[in-house]
């Protein structure tokens, strides 16, 4: 005798949406001049120096906010030299421009720094 083995087969749709995520930088309020570097111009031992940009949300979902710096050029600049800025942590609505400031301080104890580079690393999470 022979045994046949029995199969059932049940089909379920599946649909779904992919949100896309991302953040640009501008120069300008209304987003449309693109912020290809923020230059800092001459600094002393001391200092401050802010610089308003603008964030945009270019997704499709509310991001929350957060900054980095990165590839410090002097290795040692930021034992003497910081950036913050000012949306840290706060939510970013979809299609939402929002002005930012960004401050430089610079230490009064600096020292064997005369020119420095840095990459500022602004990121959006859903």
């Amino acid at each position: 005798m022979s045994s046949v083995e029995a199969k059932v087969t049940a089909l379920v749709p599946s649909l779904g949406v992919v949100l896309s995520v991302g953040i640009g930088l501008f120069q300008d309020a209304e987003a449309s001049l693109p912020l290809t570097e923020v230059g800092w111009g001459v600094l002393y031992p001391g200092s401050t120096m802010g610089r308003t940009v603008y964030v945009r949300n270019m997704g499709d979902a509310p991001l929350t906010l957060s900054f980095n710096v990165l590839d410090w050029n002097p290795s040692q600049a930021p034992l003497f030299i910081s950036v913050s800025w000012s949306e840290e942590g706060k939510r970013l609505e979809k299609g939402e421009v929002r002005p930012t400031e960004l401050i430089l301080t610079v230490s009064p104890d600096i020292k064997d720094i005369r020119e420095f580079s840095m990459n500022l690393v602004f990121e959006g999470t859903p």
